[in-house]
């Protein structure tokens, strides 16, 4: 699942299911951003539609997420979404090895599936997998400079 609210569930989610693998998938801050404010939530997500509140919130995520790996060390396996993107196959079977599933080359297939998804990237899940999101902050430059300076805390 990956709302932006999950997060800050992680402390309670491995109380009450310990052994629960937990992915936590990290991306260059901007295109995360960006990736937030260019989805239309149903609500409980208040901060999405404000460059500023989005990098705060994201300042504050990041902040959250220390804590929780200082807590909790080796139970929060990070996957990079760069990385992910660039090898698919190495980090899908990382991951699978992580949560103690076997590898299946459908797990590469992914797109291929015709399981009904309820996903904010429900068009995505039907293609294969591609790199046109890697940098796409690049693309917009100086508008985003609200973004960039509630990232950095100003």
């Amino acid at each position: 699942d990956k709302m932006p609210n999950n997060h800050r569930q992680v402390g309670l989610m491995l109380r009450l299911f310990p052994d629960a693998p937990i992915i936590h998938c990290t991306r260059d801050p901007l295109d995360t951003c960006l990736s937030i404010w260019f989805q239309l939530f149903a609500g409980g997500v208040p901060f999405s539609n404000d460059l500023r509140h989005i990098g705060a919130y994201h300042r504050q995520y990041e902040r959250l997420m220390a804590h929780w790996t200082m807590l909790f060390g080796g139970r929060i396996l990070e996957a990079n979404y760069e990385t992910i993107v660039r090898d698919q196959e190495a980090q899908t079977r990382r991951l699978l090895e992580y949560c103690h599933l076997d590898f299946e080359d459908a797990c590469l297939r992914f797109h291929e599936s015709k399981r009904v998804t309820i996903t904010a990237s429900n068009q995505q899940v039907r293609q294969p997998m591609y790199s046109s999101s890697v940098a796409r902050h690049e693309r917009y430059g100086a508008h985003l400079a609200p973004l960039r300076d509630a990232l950095q805390g100003s």
